[in-house]
């Protein structure tokens, strides 16, 4: 790991990197916006927590936190993920509400912790949200899904999006990719529903 002085001496050189970054992102949400790029619909309301930045915000346990305030006014609730670091791919179903059917490493880690956590909720993970969507709402029917870590999957259409921001980064890390943390402009926070600050 390069020491504080060398980073700031570097990351200068990552602007222009950056700057493409931006372009790409805003690029692709023009076309969802202006309806080139399809967003599909499931059957079920859909609720997604998210972040702008690459690290922990506390999605996970934002989205258990929201499951169980659903469970408790009588909801039926279903959790999709993409599940990050996962050694397997394709429709995965991590618990199917009456027990944890995948380990860990097949799982991810958070889907597992998920599960662990909301024993008696079906939580599936897939990288494609949609499909994975579909899957749950057919099988177990939950009167409202919940997707972890998906602000930025615009092809699924959410009924609620809350985003999650830490409040303890500084100031300077609110710039795009490489050169701060953000994977969207700050006027992403357009299209959410809730802002939330963290830590």
């Amino acid at each position: 790991m390069p020491s504080q002085r060398t980073w700031a001496k570097l990351r200068p050189l990552l602007w222009p990197v950056s700057l493409l970054y931006w372009g790409i992102a805003w690029w692709r949400n023009f076309f969802y916006n202006t309806g080139f790029f399809i967003t599909r619909r499931v059957s079920v309301p859909v609720v997604s927590i998210g972040n702008l930045s690459v690290g922990g915000t506390g999605k996970t346990p934002a989205a258990i936190f929201v499951a169980q305030h659903l469970i408790n006014l009588g909801h039926k609730v279903g959790i999709v993920s993409r599940g990050y670091g996962r050694r397997s791919s394709g429709t995965l179903l991590v618990s199917d509400g009456k027990g944890i059917l995948a380990a860990p490493d097949a799982a991810g880690d958070e889907p597992y912790l998920i599960a662990s956590r909301l024993t008696h909720v079906p939580v599936l993970v897939d990288e494609d949200r949609y499909r994975g969507a579909t899957v749950m709402a057919g099988r177990f029917k939950p009167d409202v899904l919940i997707l972890d870590d998906a602000f930025q999957h615009r092809g699924l259409t959410r009924d609620c999006d809350v985003v999650l921001l830490d409040a303890s980064s500084p100031l300077s890390d609110y710039h795009i990719l490489p050169y701060g943390t953000l994977r969207e402009h700050l006027g992403a926070l357009k299209r959410a529903n809730l802002v939330v600050w963290t830590k």
